[in-house]
Formats: structure tokens, sequence, C-alpha cells
């Protein structure tokens, strides 16, 4: 899969560079988003006054 990505990149390097850029920005939403979820998580579990 890496592969077919390079040779596409090399071959098309404008429609590569927008998949590219599509590519991190979906990564940095999600792993936003992932790490909002898990501080709300933590937060429950810091503030649980029940132990374990």
């Amino acid at each position: 899969m890496g592969i077919l990505f390079g040779i596409w990149l090399a071959s098309a390097p404008g429609a590569g560079l927008l998949a590219l850029i599509w590519v991190v920005a979906i990564q940095a939403v999600l792993g936003g988003i992932l790490l909002v979820s898990l501080a709300f998580r933590l937060r429950r579990v810091h503030h649980d006054p029940t132990p374990g």
C-alpha cells in the first residue's frame, strides 16, 4: 500500500500532495478528538470518590 502511494506521489505530485495534506488533516482532527475524549475520561476518573 505504501509503495503504491509513493509511486502515485511521484507520478502526480500535485494530486499526491493534496491527498497527503488531506490525510494529515484528517489524522490531526481524529487525534485531537481522541485526546479531548481521553482528557474527559481522566478528569472523571480523577474526581471519582470511590477508590479502585
